[in-house]
């Protein structure tokens, strides 16, 4: 009897002890998952950021090939019509 009660509470310990390891793996997979979202949330906030970047440069490069062309005409205009010294 006291043979049966031993091996019963063995194998309960060896029970216990791969349960907590089980849980002990579960808690670690999940904060790499956890990492990894927080990681990719970072770089969606990242691209986002540089992609605002790359419009407002688009935006600036327009406006500055807008006001290149406007002065050009001015010039042209001034030279053929009016007859100015460039």
């Amino acid at each position: 009897m006291a043979l049966d009660k031993k091996e019963y509470e063995e194998k309960m310990e060896e029970m216990r002890k791969g349960k907590n390891e089980k849980i002990l793996k579960i808690n670690f997979l999940f904060s790499i998952l956890l990492e990894l979202r927080d990681s990719r949330n970072e770089y969606d906030a990242a691209e986002k950021r540089f992609e605002a970047a790359q419009d407002e440069q688009q935006k600036c490069l327009n406006e500055f090939k807008e006001k290149v062309i406007l002065r050009l005409c001015c010039i042209i205009i001034d030279y053929f019509l009016i007859g100015r010294n460039i």
